[in-house]
């Protein structure tokens, strides 16, 4: 456990699930879980570094060859010209939406000429 750990400062999130004695005694800081996104409730826990600068830019990309290899995923689907992507599902049930809601979206990107693409869940395989 991490009260073993030879380690000056030792911080952890203050979860609200994880409150025994050993685990308040394993920290030398629990921060409180704060922030609206999950990169600034990660980033909650650096506060008592009181570090003056740190980067919060985030990007997402993808090397060429996956690209090429999804290109060839969606042609193999039939997916052949501009194309939306909708995920219609969340791991949060506040961020649920209702189907006819969904529904009427993809009917109306449809109208527009767009295919559309679904995705859901997690890959099978990592």
């Amino acid at each position: 456990m991490y009260v073993f750990l030879d380690a000056k400062i030792k911080i952890s999130q203050d979860f609200g699930n994880r409150q025994s004695a050993l685990w308040k005694k394993s920290f030398t800081h629990l921060v409180p879980y704060a922030g609206d996104h999950a990169v600034e409730r990660t980033l909650s826990a650096l506060k008592p570094l009181a570090l003056k600068r740190y980067v919060t830019e985030t990007t997402m990309s993808y090397r060429p060859e996956h690209w090429e290899n999804m290109r060839q995923q969606l042609k193999q689907l039939g997916v052949t010209r501009q194309y939306v992507v909708i995920q219609p599902t969340a791991r949060q049930l506040f961020k649920c939406w209702d189907n006819d809601k969904f529904s009427r979206v993809i009917d109306a990107v449809q109208r527009r000429g767009y295919q559309v693409v679904l995705t859901s869940g997690r890959p099978q395989t990592r």
